[in-house]
């Protein structure tokens, strides 16, 4: 399974926008994110959204498990880890709900330490 990182830190004197810190960028042109609690009402709500800098709506993240949240981006699995100072972003080549099963069962530890070392 290929796996890419990108690890983002909160912008100063910002609740949402974050700025790449390391990692060949994922989205394109993406050097700087905005993590939004979203306001929707129905059921089936994402805890965040993940928006690009011009404001595209790149994906939804859901609670997965250990504190993950998964999403996904053109049918490829979107991990995210949030921490007090900013964020780590995977994207997978597999179907997003692949990802979270792999992710929940332990079977993605490896991929992801490999993904965060070679960045």
């Amino acid at each position: 399974m290929q796996c890419k990182f990108n690890k983002f830190t909160k912008k100063p004197e910002s609740k949402t926008a974050y700025y790449l810190e390391d990692g060949e960028p994922i989205f394109s042109n993406s050097n700087s994110l905005y993590l939004i609690e979203p306001r929707y009402i129905h059921k089936r709500s994402p805890a965040f959204s993940l928006v690009d800098s011009k404001g595209k709506h790149i994906s939804g993240l859901f609670p997965a498990c250990g504190g993950a949240l998964t999403g996904d981006f053109n049918n490829q699995g979107l991990i995210v880890f949030i921490g007090e100072q900013g964020f780590d972003l995977f994207i997978t080549d597999s179907s997003p709900v692949t990802t979270k099963a792999m992710l929940c069962n332990g079977e993605m530890t490896s991929d992801l330490f490999k993904a965060r070392t070679a960045s």
